[in-house]
């Protein structure tokens, strides 16, 4: 799986972002100090895969509110935020909510103008019963009202607002 990419992904053209292999996830885990046995790399590299089609797929949910100005977004860059709890994750937090396991954020091109999303990655469970939450959002003021907008759209369609 790939993500459409500003023209400095790491595809061979520069067009898309795509997921490390396992052996360069086994590696990047290892330097960064969250090294994992060598035979569980297949299986991590597989739910790495998952949640960043995931993690894409939500901010292409806040993105289609802006499909007239920009039909086709494209991943610009992201950043690794490790250690650093979004204001969002600390409240949760405060409240007897598990910190996020990592936090990223994303820069989104829409068609020239830069929109920056904050990603909190949770989850629950040990095992094979882990289940992973991607809460993928806009940052900023506009993004407070981005985020009204969806939540609204998915309780006037009876889905739960989260």
């Amino acid at each position: 799986a790939s993500i459409p990419a500003a023209g400095r992904g790491n595809s061979d053209d520069g067009q898309a972002w795509l997921n490390p292999s396992a052996v360069q996830l086994f590696r990047a885990l290892k330097r960064k100090d969250k090294a994992v046995p060598l035979e569980d790399a297949l299986p991590v590299a597989a739910v790495h895969v998952m949640v960043t089609d995931q993690t894409w797929k939500g901010i292409m949910e806040y993105e289609s509110l802006h499909s007239n100005a920009c039909a086709a977004p494209t991943l610009a860059r992201f950043e690794g935020k490790d250690g650093i709890y979004s204001p969002k994750a600390k409240l949760l937090n405060f409240f007897g909510v598990n910190l996020p396991f990592d936090r990223h954020d994303w820069y989104v091109d829409r068609c020239g103008k830069e929109v920056h999303y904050i990603i909190d990655y949770y989850s629950t469970g040990e095992g094979e019963n882990i289940e992973y939450y991607i809460d993928a959002r806009p940052a900023g003021a506009v993004g407070v009202l981005d985020r009204m907008r969806v939540a609204a759209k998915k309780v006037f369609s009876g889905q739960a607002p989260w």
